[in-house]
């Protein structure tokens, strides 16, 4: 996964690729850091799917540009929309699911 370093960064990934996945974290959230591994390998394993880390602390606007108000959160976009949004206490198990559904629906349509 790469690392937004603007906001515009975020906003061209999520307009430019197919199906993007946004991980919103800070530093201090040790919730954000335990999890981050778990995120980057169902990105790596969704290998149309791109993937960035979103750093609050780098970037605070992003927060209120895509309504991100616990940590950490996931923001998935497909066709440019947002299709997935789960935060705080996210199950890995279930956003996989979520994904694997929205990742065949984009990628592999009946």
């Amino acid at each position: 996964m790469e690392y937004a370093y603007t906001l515009d960064d975020i906003q061209d990934l999520a307009k430019s690729q197919l199906m993007t996945l946004l991980y919103f974290t800070r530093a201090e959230c040790d919730i954000c850091a335990e999890l981050q591994p778990k995120i980057e390998r169902l990105v790596q394993n969704h290998p149309k799917m791109s993937g960035m880390v979103v750093s609050l602390d780098r970037i605070p606007m992003a927060a209120s540009r895509f309504s991100v108000f616990v940590l950490p959160s996931v923001l998935i976009y497909a066709g440019g929309k947002p299709v997935i949004s789960v935060s705080e206490h996210i199950d890995i198990g279930q956003l996989t699911s979520h994904v694997r559904a929205a990742y065949r629906d984009m990628f592999f349509p009946d």
